[in-house]
C-alpha cells in the first residue's frame, strides 16, 4: 500500500483509526498529551487496538515557591482532567 493510499480519506485526526486499521495495528497504542480523553476514546473505539497507554502532565512542577506547566490549567482542574480519565478508561 502506498502513503497516498495509505491516507485516503484522512481528512482530519479523527480520521486516525481508518490509517491504524488499514495497517492492520492490533497491538499496543500511546496517546501522548491525552488532557480529557476524548481523542484515545476515539481511536479505541474505532481500532482493534488491545490496549493504550494515555500519558500526560496532571500535575503542576514546583519551580521554587510558584508552580508552572505548559498550560494555563490549575492545580485543581489538572487533578480533575486526570480523575475523569481514570474513571473513563478503568
Amino acid at each position: 500500500m502506498t502513503s497516498e493510499q495509505l491516507f485516503v480519506g484522512v481528512l482530519e485526526r479523527d480520521d486516525l483509526p481508518l490509517v491504524i486499521n488499514r495497517l492492520h495495528l492490533t497491538g499496543c497504542g500511546i496517546e501522548i498529551g491525552t488532557q480529557y480523553g476524548r481523542y484515545a476514546q476515539t481511536i479505541l473505539g474505532g481500532t482493534q487496538l488491545a490496549k493504550m497507554f494515555l500519558l500526560d502532565c496532571w500535575d503542576l512542577v514546583e519551580d521554587g515557591d510558584r508552580f508552572r506547566n505548559d498550560s494555563a490549567f490549575s492545580k485543581e482542574r489538572l487533578q480533575q482532567m486526570e480523575k475523569l480519565v481514570r474513571e473513563r478508561f478503568a
